[in-house]
């Protein structure tokens, strides 16, 4: 059996109010090439289709284009909810799904319907959790799905331990637990599978995650593993990376596109899986779909100016640290921005400022608030304040 693996599509995500839409259209019609070209039986997606419960629009509809264009090509779908996703907006539209070869599981006690999805494949047997499947090729796998699995999602795990050694550790103890009873339902005759929304201790991590504690999460040992599984497909890091030290192989697909600078350098490939009598053989292929993030440092406005303009038909998403002694005017900023589309953040880094800050109080104390606020307000932005916001902080100042 062939699967792609991937995850943490983040349909909706922006960089800095920039729209990734695009990007993100580009990732749908590459992921149908690679499925259609590497003549994929099935792809899963372990999560995080979305960056939002309540996403935009057209990030639904992207979705939902995504997903019968792949079953259009005769692969069929298995997606979970991952810690961004709603997972009853996720899977609101299962019975249309189903018919058309789609299996969406949104919780941990999701039961899959058996029978027929769309002449892909056939569901023969299933349970919480778990679900049998025979490819239209003839091909057999068990699929454990662990969707993204809160304290509030796996009944309220904690309520009866206390402190966060111990809230981890019983934590830890019950998703082995959900995992090791699932793997039970592994046949030496399939491809068995678990797929989950989950972080594992010792992942390579990105800003672009955000907390990895959301909903109470906390990081899990390798030890959940089963040695029935022939692989594991996971979401949640944005990373595409194997962790070591599991009983099985262990997969991270990573985000099809770099959502912080965090990410800058870093490939991003969606996995294919050959798993033939218990053995996987997992390789990436790169995509192409997202622009680069870049991250540079450049001394003074002048020298910005110019980065800008040498970078200004490049297709990135630039974030530019501006160090020197002086402020950046807004004349210098606009000027930056106006030079290189793809420029999505200036960081000033004024030594000046900081050492005026570092020695102390006393010589910020003996100005005048107004002039203090325009000092931070340049500190933080890089440029000196707009005359509509000093109107702003007077009239507040005065009806203090």
């Amino acid at each position: 059996m062939r699967i792609l693996h991937t995850s943490d599509w983040h349909f909706g995500r922006n960089i800095e109010n920039r729209s990734r839409q695009e990007e993100q259209e580009k990732f749908s019609d590459e992921l149908v090439k690679i499925a259609e070209e590497e003549k994929t039986d099935l792809v899963i997606v372990a999560g995080d289709i979305f960056d939002s419960a309540n996403p935009p629009v057209w990030a639904e509809k992207l979705y939902y284009d995504t997903l019968k264009k792949l079953t259009d090509k005769g692969v069929g779908v298995v997606v979970i909810s991952g810690n961004h996703d709603s997972p009853q907006g996720l899977c609101s539209a299962e019975s249309l799904a189903g018919a058309s070869g789609i299996i969406m599981c949104e919780y941990p006690s999701t039961v899959v319907r058996t029978g027929s999805y769309g002449g892909l494949f056939n569901v023969t047997e299933s349970g919480e959790g778990w679900f049998k499947l025979t490819l239209k090729n003839g091909g057999k796998a068990v699929i454990a799905a662990l969707p993204y699995p809160s304290e509030s999602r796996i009944a309220k795990l904690t309520r009866f331990v206390s402190g966060e050694d111990e809230v981890k550790a019983s934590y830890n103890e019950k998703i082995k637990e959900i995992a090791f009873s699932l793997a039970e339902r592994f046949a030496p005759d399939c491809a068995n599978i678990f797929v989950s929304h989950i972080y594992i201790d010792g992942g390579k991590t990105s800003d672009s995650e955000r907390n990895f504690q959301l909903g109470g999460a906390y990081a899990l040992n390798t030890d959940i593993f089963s040695p029935e599984c022939d692989c594991a497909m996971l979401g949640h890091l944005h990373r595409p990376q194997k962790i070591n030290g599991a009983m099985c192989p262990v997969y991270y697909s990573g985000s099809p596109l770099a959502y912080s600078f965090s990410e800058a350098g870093y490939a991003k490939s969606v996995y294919i899986a050959d798993i033939k009598n218990h053995k996987a053989e997992v390789k990436a292929v790169p995509l192409t779909c997202g622009r680069a993030l870049v991250s540079a440092e450049v001394n003074g406005a002048a020298e910005g100016i110019a980065w800008c303009e040498a970078h200004s038909g490049d297709n990135i998403w630039a974030e530019l640290t501006v160090k020197g002694n002086m402020p950046i005017s807004s004349e210098q900023l606009k000027a930056m921005h106006d030079a290189c589309g793809g420029l999505v953040s200036v960081i000033p880094d004024i030594a000046s400022d900081k050492q005026e800050i570092s020695a102390g109080g006393e010589k910020r104390l003996l100005k005048p608030v107004e002039e203090s606020f325009e000092d931070f307000y340049r500190l933080k932005y890089g440029c000196d304040m707009p005359e509509n916001v000093k109107k702003v902080f007077a009239d507040l100042r005065g009806e203090a």
